[in-house]
């Protein structure tokens, strides 16, 4: 398993996940103007970014070459919570 493409794998999905959900965010604010802050409980944003993560994650699984799944030994869809918890960290 060639560690260094897994590892850019991950940096790509966390960036993906990343924009997607601050594109969605940005979609709800503008359809409701009258909020002027974006608070949201602590145990609903872990639930949301891990939900973000593997909805991305699952999406790219299903997506890729088959040669790279194998290649890179992605077995899991979503991540183990090791692997989600690298991409929510950005590594």
């Amino acid at each position: 398993m060639d560690e260094e493409a897994r590892g850019e794998l991950i940096k790509r999905l966390y960036k993906a996940a990343h924009r997607a959900s601050e594109a969605f965010w940005a979609e709800v604010a503008k359809a409701f103007p009258e909020c002027t802050t974006g608070d949201f409980a602590p145990d609903q944003s872990i639930a949301w970014e891990m939900a973000v993560v593997d909805a991305v994650s699952g999406w790219v699984h299903n997506n890729l070459p088959e040669s790279t799944i194998e290649s890179l030994e992605l077995d899991e869809v979503p991540f183990s919570d090791k692997e989600r918890l690298k991409i929510r960290e950005g590594i």
